[in-house]
């Protein structure tokens, strides 16, 4: 059985996870994730519970990338997520871009030279369902056992469930495929400088 694994998405800027070209990755932020889930498990973000714990995005994984095959390859290079280079040896961040600083180094690609963190989990068109600024609704008489286990999520994630909470994930699930997948929405916190001068976004760090 696939895992599901649903996290507060507190910071919805368009790069974590980035919708580019009609593919989903999830490359930065989220490290503990980006680890651990496998092809054909699913992720699920979740708005904060200020806006509602709200469905943010739903993603089938269907593929695990390695930071050194991502961020070298033309084809994800315009990409928003596509913020580092890597030179056979190390990742450094691209020049002129301001999503990240140096300081998410660690969090986004891990430490030299084993960088445990790069690794980038892709959903390709048709397997995700992301709805940003338009995220959906999900009820408390719907779903109580989520919308309790949500109460209580802070930082972290959840992939290990009780079975009522299973069975309302996979009842989203499975409510999303019975729909048009694809992008529904923009990005709900568009990244933006916190001033002219500034080189990250002023949600670096956050996401």
């Amino acid at each position: 059985m696939s895992d599901v694994y649903y996290y507060i998405l507190r910071y919805d800027d368009g790069t974590a996870p980035c919708v580019d070209s009609g593919i989903l990755t999830l490359a930065i932020c989220k490290p503990a994730i980006r680890r651990s889930a496998e092809k054909r498990d699913w992720i699920i973000g979740v708005s904060p519970k200020a806006h509602g714990h709200k469905l943010s995005y739903a993603a089938h994984i269907t593929a695990r990338i390695t930071g050194q095959k991502y961020y070298v390859a033309r084809r994800f290079r315009g990409r928003g997520d596509c913020i580092y280079t890597f030179d056979r040896t190390r990742f450094q961040l691209r020049p002129r871009l301001f999503v990240h600083s140096e300081a998410d180094k660690e969090t986004d690609v891990g430490n030299y030279p084993g960088y445990k963190n790069a690794v980038i989990l892709k959903s390709a068109r048709g397997s995700f369902w992301y709805f940003g600024d338009k995220a959906r609704e999900i009820t408390r008489e719907e779903y109580p056992a989520l919308n309790h286990s949500l109460d209580r999520l802070k930082q972290g994630h959840r992939v290990y469930h009780s079975k009522k909470v299973r069975r309302e994930l996979d009842e989203i699930i499975k409510a999303l495929k019975r729909t048009k997948a694809g992008v529904r929405g923009h990005p709900r916190d568009p990244a933006r400088r916190i001033s002219h001068d500034a080189k990250c976004s002023k949600y670096h760090g956050v996401c």
